[in-house]
Protein backbone atom coordinates (compact mmCIF):
# COMPACT_ATOMS: atom_id res chain seq x y z
CA UNK A 1 0.00 0.00 0.00
CA UNK A 2 1.51 3.22 -1.28
CA UNK A 3 1.42 6.79 0.73
CA UNK A 4 -0.34 9.56 -1.30
CA UNK A 5 1.17 12.78 -1.63
CA UNK A 6 -0.77 14.47 1.45
CA UNK A 7 -0.20 11.46 3.94
CA UNK A 8 3.37 12.08 3.29
CA UNK A 9 3.08 15.19 3.89
CA UNK A 10 1.55 15.11 6.78
CA UNK A 11 3.60 12.42 8.26
CA UNK A 12 6.60 14.65 7.19
CA UNK A 13 4.73 17.53 9.48
CA UNK A 14 4.28 15.29 12.59
CA UNK A 15 7.82 14.04 12.44
CA UNK A 16 9.17 17.66 12.29
CA UNK A 17 7.43 18.25 15.70
CA UNK A 18 7.59 15.01 17.79
CA UNK A 19 9.80 14.81 20.55
CA UNK A 20 11.52 11.85 20.78
CA UNK A 21 12.47 9.37 18.72
CA UNK A 22 12.51 8.91 14.61
CA UNK A 23 8.68 8.38 14.25
CA UNK A 24 6.86 5.98 12.20
CA UNK A 25 8.77 4.14 9.24
CA UNK A 26 8.42 5.72 6.14
CA UNK A 27 7.29 3.88 2.87
CA UNK A 28 9.97 3.91 0.17
CA UNK A 29 9.69 6.47 -2.47
CA UNK A 30 10.50 6.71 -5.87
CA UNK A 31 14.00 7.78 -6.64
CA UNK A 32 14.81 11.32 -6.88
CA UNK A 33 16.93 14.28 -6.36
CA UNK A 34 18.19 14.57 -2.87
CA UNK A 35 18.72 18.30 -3.12
CA UNK A 36 15.37 19.18 -4.11
CA UNK A 37 13.46 16.41 -1.09
CA UNK A 38 15.72 17.56 1.68
CA UNK A 39 14.21 20.36 3.51
CA UNK A 40 16.26 23.36 3.82
CA UNK A 41 18.35 23.52 7.49
CA UNK A 42 17.44 25.48 10.26
CA UNK A 43 19.83 28.50 10.33
CA UNK A 44 22.77 28.32 12.37
CA UNK A 45 22.89 30.67 15.51
CA UNK A 46 26.26 32.70 15.56
CA UNK A 47 29.05 31.66 17.90
CA UNK A 48 27.60 28.35 18.88
CA UNK A 49 27.92 24.82 18.00
CA UNK A 50 31.23 23.39 17.59
CA UNK A 51 34.32 24.72 15.14
CA UNK A 52 35.98 27.61 15.32
CA UNK A 53 33.75 30.20 13.42
CA UNK A 54 35.42 33.27 11.75
CA UNK A 55 35.30 36.11 12.99
CA UNK A 56 35.82 39.46 11.74
CA UNK A 57 37.61 41.30 14.28
CA UNK A 58 39.10 38.43 16.07
CA UNK A 59 38.22 36.60 19.52
CA UNK A 60 35.45 38.05 21.52
CA UNK A 61 38.04 38.07 24.13
CA UNK A 62 40.94 40.31 22.23
CA UNK A 63 38.18 42.68 20.94
CA UNK A 64 36.77 43.54 24.22
CA UNK A 65 40.40 43.97 25.69
CA UNK A 66 41.45 46.13 22.67
CA UNK A 67 38.46 48.17 23.13
CA UNK A 68 39.11 48.90 27.11
CA UNK A 69 42.73 49.29 26.04
CA UNK A 70 41.33 51.99 23.95
CA UNK A 71 38.77 53.63 26.61
CA UNK A 72 41.80 54.02 29.06
CA UNK A 73 44.23 55.20 26.60
CA UNK A 74 41.84 57.90 26.23
CA UNK A 75 40.99 58.08 29.25
CA UNK A 76 44.35 58.52 30.84
CA UNK A 77 45.06 61.55 27.62
CA UNK A 78 41.95 63.59 28.90
CA UNK A 79 43.11 63.29 32.70
CA UNK A 80 45.93 64.34 32.07
CA UNK A 81 45.31 67.21 29.73
CA UNK A 82 42.54 68.44 32.14
CA UNK A 83 43.45 70.44 35.46
CA UNK A 84 41.43 71.66 37.54
CA UNK A 85 42.23 75.65 38.19
CA UNK A 86 40.20 76.80 41.05
CA UNK A 87 38.49 80.96 40.20
CA UNK A 88 38.59 83.95 42.66
CA UNK A 89 35.12 83.15 43.72
CA UNK A 90 36.42 79.04 44.75
CA UNK A 91 39.39 80.65 46.70
CA UNK A 92 37.39 83.47 48.45
CA UNK A 93 34.79 80.76 49.63
CA UNK A 94 37.51 78.85 51.36
CA UNK A 95 38.77 81.65 53.06
CA UNK A 96 35.50 82.42 54.61
CA UNK A 97 35.45 79.10 55.76
CA UNK A 98 38.65 79.09 57.15
CA UNK A 99 37.97 82.24 59.04
CA UNK A 100 34.33 80.62 60.55
CA UNK A 101 36.47 77.47 61.80
CA UNK A 102 38.74 79.78 63.75
CA UNK A 103 35.92 81.27 65.19
CA UNK A 104 34.40 78.49 66.21
CA UNK A 105 37.78 76.81 67.53
CA UNK A 106 38.19 79.93 69.37
CA UNK A 107 35.21 80.24 70.73
CA UNK A 108 35.35 76.58 72.11
CA UNK A 109 38.59 77.10 73.93
CA UNK A 110 37.08 80.13 75.80
CA UNK A 111 34.08 78.51 76.72
CA UNK A 112 36.11 75.03 77.95
CA UNK A 113 38.66 77.87 79.91
CA UNK A 114 35.93 79.94 81.68
CA UNK A 115 34.58 76.22 82.78
CA UNK A 116 38.53 75.92 84.15
CA UNK A 117 38.52 79.80 85.53
CA UNK A 118 36.75 78.12 89.30
CA UNK A 119 37.95 74.56 89.33
CA UNK A 120 41.54 73.86 88.06
CA UNK A 121 44.68 74.27 89.35
CA UNK A 122 48.35 73.49 88.79
CA UNK A 123 50.41 71.99 91.66
CA UNK A 124 53.70 71.88 91.31
CA UNK A 125 55.88 68.79 93.44
CA UNK A 126 59.79 69.66 94.32
CA UNK A 127 61.83 66.43 93.72
CA UNK A 128 65.23 66.72 95.19
CA UNK A 129 64.49 68.88 98.72
CA UNK A 130 64.30 66.95 101.81
CA UNK A 131 60.50 68.20 102.31
CA UNK A 132 59.39 66.33 98.74
CA UNK A 133 56.58 63.63 99.07
CA UNK A 134 56.73 62.84 95.27
CA UNK A 135 58.21 59.69 96.45
CA UNK A 136 55.71 59.03 98.78
CA UNK A 137 52.78 60.36 96.08
CA UNK A 138 54.30 57.24 93.76
CA UNK A 139 54.38 54.57 96.22
CA UNK A 140 50.68 55.40 97.30
CA UNK A 141 49.38 55.21 93.59
CA UNK A 142 51.31 51.95 93.15
CA UNK A 143 49.66 50.74 96.01
CA UNK A 144 46.40 51.57 94.60
CA UNK A 145 46.52 49.83 91.67
CA UNK A 146 48.16 47.10 93.05
CA UNK A 147 44.29 46.76 95.17
CA UNK A 148 42.79 47.11 92.13
CA UNK A 149 43.91 44.30 90.14
CA UNK A 150 43.85 42.12 93.92
CA UNK A 151 41.27 43.24 96.04
CA UNK A 152 38.73 45.93 94.24
CA UNK A 153 36.41 45.63 97.11
CA UNK A 154 38.97 47.13 99.23
CA UNK A 155 38.71 50.58 97.10
CA UNK A 156 36.02 53.00 97.80
CA UNK A 157 37.32 56.16 95.73
CA UNK A 158 39.32 56.56 92.73
CA UNK A 159 42.90 57.16 92.51
CA UNK A 160 42.51 61.06 92.20
CA UNK A 161 40.67 61.31 95.59
CA UNK A 162 43.00 59.18 97.28
CA UNK A 163 45.97 60.95 96.41
CA UNK A 164 44.07 64.43 97.06
CA UNK A 165 44.04 63.24 100.66
CA UNK A 166 46.82 61.71 100.91
CA UNK A 167 48.96 64.97 99.74
CA UNK A 168 46.78 67.48 102.26
CA UNK A 169 46.57 64.93 105.15
CA UNK A 170 50.09 65.20 105.17
CA UNK A 171 50.30 68.39 104.86
CA UNK A 172 48.51 68.72 107.93
CA UNK A 173 50.12 66.68 110.00
CA UNK A 174 53.39 68.71 109.33
CA UNK A 175 51.37 71.64 110.34
CA UNK A 176 50.23 70.41 113.28
CA UNK A 177 53.51 68.12 114.12
CA UNK A 178 55.66 71.98 113.52
CA UNK A 179 59.03 71.82 115.18
CA UNK A 180 61.65 74.33 116.58
CA UNK A 181 63.92 73.99 114.16
CA UNK A 182 61.53 74.34 111.26
CA UNK A 183 60.20 77.34 112.58
CA UNK A 184 63.26 78.89 112.77
CA UNK A 185 63.83 78.24 109.39
CA UNK A 186 60.44 79.70 108.32
CA UNK A 187 61.17 82.52 110.38
CA UNK A 188 64.30 83.62 108.17
CA UNK A 189 62.85 83.28 105.01
CA UNK A 190 59.71 85.72 106.35
CA UNK A 191 57.07 82.85 105.35
CA UNK A 192 55.84 82.47 108.86
CA UNK A 193 55.30 84.82 111.98
CA UNK A 194 56.12 82.70 115.32
CA UNK A 195 54.04 85.62 117.59
CA UNK A 196 50.73 84.98 115.60
CA UNK A 197 51.38 81.80 114.20
CA UNK A 198 50.62 83.28 110.33
CA UNK A 199 51.48 81.75 107.47
CA UNK A 200 52.38 84.53 105.32
CA UNK A 201 51.53 84.33 101.08
CA UNK A 202 54.35 84.61 98.56
CA UNK A 203 55.42 85.39 95.32
CA UNK A 204 58.88 84.66 92.89
CA UNK A 205 60.79 87.36 92.94
CA UNK A 206 63.22 87.44 89.87
CA UNK A 207 65.81 89.81 91.37
CA UNK A 208 66.38 87.38 94.77
CA UNK A 209 65.31 83.97 92.37
CA UNK A 210 63.46 82.73 95.52
CA UNK A 211 59.78 82.98 96.94
CA UNK A 212 59.68 86.64 98.88
CA UNK A 213 56.62 87.54 101.18
CA UNK A 214 53.63 88.95 99.66
CA UNK A 215 53.12 92.17 101.06
CA UNK A 216 49.75 93.00 99.60
CA UNK A 217 48.42 90.16 100.94
CA UNK A 218 47.30 89.10 104.39
CA UNK A 219 48.52 85.58 105.99
CA UNK A 220 46.43 82.98 107.29
CA UNK A 221 46.59 81.71 111.21
CA UNK A 222 47.33 78.32 111.78
CA UNK A 223 44.65 77.41 112.98
CA UNK A 224 42.52 78.56 110.39
CA UNK A 225 44.75 76.57 108.04
CA UNK A 226 44.37 73.26 109.93
CA UNK A 227 40.28 74.30 109.73
CA UNK A 228 40.71 74.76 105.96
CA UNK A 229 42.83 71.25 105.58
CA UNK A 230 40.19 69.30 107.70
CA UNK A 231 37.41 71.08 105.08
CA UNK A 232 39.63 69.51 102.73
CA UNK A 233 39.90 65.65 103.93
CA UNK A 234 35.85 65.82 104.47
CA UNK A 235 35.11 66.64 100.76
CA UNK A 236 37.79 65.07 98.60
CA UNK A 237 36.69 61.61 99.23
CA UNK A 238 33.52 62.44 98.13
CA UNK A 239 31.75 61.25 95.10
CA UNK A 240 32.42 63.89 91.88
CA UNK A 241 34.59 66.26 94.11
CA UNK A 242 37.86 65.08 92.14
CA UNK A 243 37.42 65.68 88.81
CA UNK A 244 40.89 65.06 88.26
CA UNK A 245 44.38 64.74 89.44
CA UNK A 246 47.58 63.12 87.81
CA UNK A 247 50.84 63.97 87.32
CA UNK A 248 51.80 65.61 83.60
CA UNK A 249 54.81 63.18 83.04
CA UNK A 250 54.64 59.51 84.35
CA UNK A 251 55.53 59.06 87.99
CA UNK A 252 58.79 56.83 88.99
CA UNK A 253 60.50 55.56 91.90
CA UNK A 254 63.61 58.00 90.79
CA UNK A 255 62.54 61.05 89.03
CA UNK A 256 64.92 63.56 86.91
CA UNK A 257 64.48 67.10 87.33
CA UNK A 258 63.68 69.97 89.69
CA UNK A 259 59.51 69.72 90.12
CA UNK A 260 56.81 67.55 88.85
CA UNK A 261 53.33 69.19 87.77
CA UNK A 262 50.19 67.69 88.87
CA UNK A 263 46.66 69.35 86.86
CA UNK A 264 44.58 69.32 89.76
CA UNK A 265 40.75 70.03 89.41
CA UNK A 266 37.59 69.31 91.04
CA UNK A 267 33.31 69.01 89.60
CA UNK A 268 30.86 71.31 88.77
CA UNK A 269 27.50 71.91 90.75
CA UNK A 270 28.49 69.70 93.41
CA UNK A 271 28.69 71.08 97.39
CA UNK A 272 32.15 68.86 97.68
CA UNK A 273 33.31 70.48 94.28
CA UNK A 274 32.78 74.16 95.77
CA UNK A 275 34.24 73.70 99.12
CA UNK A 276 37.85 72.34 97.72
CA UNK A 277 37.88 74.97 95.23
CA UNK A 278 36.79 77.65 98.13
CA UNK A 279 39.81 75.75 100.29
CA UNK A 280 42.36 75.66 97.49
CA UNK A 281 41.98 79.17 96.70
CA UNK A 282 43.35 79.86 99.88
CA UNK A 283 46.35 77.67 99.80
CA UNK A 284 47.26 79.45 96.42
CA UNK A 285 50.56 80.70 96.70
CA UNK A 286 50.51 80.46 100.81
CA UNK A 287 53.70 79.71 102.64
CA UNK A 288 52.47 76.63 104.30
CA UNK A 289 52.65 74.08 101.77
CA UNK A 290 56.05 74.74 101.12
CA UNK A 291 55.94 72.06 103.91
CA UNK A 292 56.08 69.59 101.88
CA UNK A 293 57.70 71.16 98.75
CA UNK A 294 54.16 72.23 97.02
CA UNK A 295 53.13 74.98 95.20
CA UNK A 296 49.55 75.89 94.40
CA UNK A 297 48.23 78.25 91.39
CA UNK A 298 45.15 78.61 89.18
CA UNK A 299 45.32 77.10 86.35
CA UNK A 300 45.84 79.62 83.71
CA UNK A 301 46.03 78.22 79.81
CA UNK A 302 46.08 81.62 77.74
CA UNK A 303 50.23 80.79 76.34
CA UNK A 304 49.07 76.85 75.87
CA UNK A 305 46.00 77.76 74.09
CA UNK A 306 47.49 80.20 71.70
CA UNK A 307 49.81 77.43 70.57
CA UNK A 308 47.96 74.57 70.63
CA UNK A 309 45.14 76.83 68.38
CA UNK A 310 47.62 77.79 65.78
CA UNK A 311 49.27 74.13 65.74
CA UNK A 312 45.52 72.97 64.86
CA UNK A 313 44.71 75.43 62.46
CA UNK A 314 48.08 75.74 60.82
CA UNK A 315 48.02 78.99 60.27
CA UNK A 316 51.84 79.30 59.38
CA UNK A 317 51.43 76.92 56.32
CA UNK A 318 48.08 78.95 55.18
CA UNK A 319 49.69 82.81 55.52
CA UNK A 320 52.36 80.49 53.19
CA UNK A 321 49.93 79.56 51.03
CA UNK A 322 47.99 82.55 50.33
CA UNK A 323 44.80 81.26 51.99
CA UNK A 324 44.85 83.38 55.12
CA UNK A 325 44.20 87.14 54.82
CA UNK A 326 46.07 89.18 57.35
CA UNK A 327 43.09 90.44 58.37
CA UNK A 328 41.83 87.25 59.42
CA UNK A 329 45.71 86.78 61.71
CA UNK A 330 44.53 89.55 63.01
CA UNK A 331 40.95 88.50 64.20
CA UNK A 332 43.12 85.24 65.70
CA UNK A 333 45.60 87.43 67.69
CA UNK A 334 42.64 89.65 68.59
CA UNK A 335 40.36 86.38 70.68
CA UNK A 336 43.80 86.45 72.98
CA UNK A 337 43.82 89.89 74.15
Amino acid sequence: MTMDAVSREELNLFNTFMPSGTGAPSAPSAPSDAREERDSKAPKLENRGKGNPQKEYGSSRGKRNWMDASWGSKWDSSSRQSTWTPDDAELEAVKASIAQMQRLILRHEDAINLQRIETSYVAHMRISTPEAIVTAVHKTAAGWKHAKENNPESLNKPLRATLVTCVFLELRTRVANLTPDQIGKLKELNWYEESTSTWHYVKWSPEHKQLVKDEDREGIATADVLKILDDILRAAPKTNAVARFHPTRPLAQEMSGETVTFLMQFGNHNDHAEKLCTCMDQLCSLSVTQLIGLGVKPDRRDARRRCTVYEIMNVGSLLSAGCLAQGQKELLDAWYL
